[in-house]
């Protein structure tokens, strides 16, 4: 158990960085996005992808 301990912990420590960087990527592609879809709702009037 405690070798497997000693095993585990890198991986899990590895796996939530690449969750962390995969996540924070995805929000700084999705928030330009997000701004580019409000600004084209308020330009247009339609409120459908708000």
């Amino acid at each position: 158990m405690h070798l497997f301990d000693l095993y585990a912990l890198p991986y899990s420590c590895s796996h939530i960085a690449v969750v962390q960087t995969t996540s924070g990527a995805m929000i700084s592609l999705y928030m330009p996005l997000a701004c580019v879809i409000s600004v084209v709702n308020r330009m247009c009037g339609v409120g459908v992808l708000a």
